[in-house]
């Protein structure tokens, strides 16, 4: 069975330091509201970008697989490189209690399907001149850290 694989490392300040293949995911024609790997390469950095704010790691990488016909991931890693403060598999375990990360569950999530709406249908064009990872200008919703308090009550810290 082929797997789509996506992953994507963030710490703080971190303004588009990201594995080129996560990038070139979201850039490289897939749209984000059908391409699958546009959708996993949004969620994982909606998710990175969650620990990192949890303060649960300094720096944090993670990897989801997705099997052709499979709804759920058939893995979820994460990779915090010695900077966690809780073990890397707790915050996996955490995740998945805190995140549906079904491909459509993460459409509706983030609004990928809406996007277009916002500004004047105008929002791609924007992520196609000048990218779309740690940009605050565009609101883009996989950069969001709303999920900060339920991650750290799913590792046992007070949210």
């Amino acid at each position: 069975m082929a797997a789509a694989t996506r992953r994507l490392r963030t710490s703080p300040g971190d303004a588009g330091r990201i594995q080129r293949s996560v990038a070139a995911a979201i850039t490289s024609g897939e749209t984000l509201s059908t391409g699958v790997g546009a959708l996993v390469a949004c969620a994982a950095r909606y998710v990175a970008r969650n620990v990192v704010a949890a303060g649960l790691a300094r720096r944090c990488e993670i990897q989801l697989s997705y099997g052709i016909g499979e709804e759920q991931p058939l893995a979820v890693t994460v990779e915090t490189f010695g900077t966690g403060t809780v073990p890397d598999e707790r915050i996996e375990q955490a995740l998945h209690e805190v995140f549906d990360l079904r491909p459509v569950a993460v459409a509706e999530t983030l609004g990928l399907r809406t996007l277009p709406a916002h500004r004047g249908g105008e929002f791609y064009r924007a992520l196609a001149a000048y990218g779309q990872i740690g940009r605050v200008d565009l609101d883009a919703p996989w950069e969001r850290e709303d999920q900060t308090a339920a991650v750290r009550r799913a590792v046992g810290r007070k949210g």
